[in-house]
């Protein structure tokens, strides 16, 4: 295929920071689903 989409995304990740969400001040648990779309050249 030669896109190289593994590369991409994981450079595309590394951008990001974790906030966890807060009650109070403390971290709950949350589970969130991410969709990244890729536009291809």
């Amino acid at each position: 295929m030669g896109f190289e989409l593994d590369e991409k995304a994981a450079e595309a990740l590394s951008h990001w920071r974790f906030k966890p969400a807060m009650v109070s001040g403390k971290p709950i648990p949350k589970k969130a689903k991410i969709t990244i779309n890729f536009d291809l050249p």
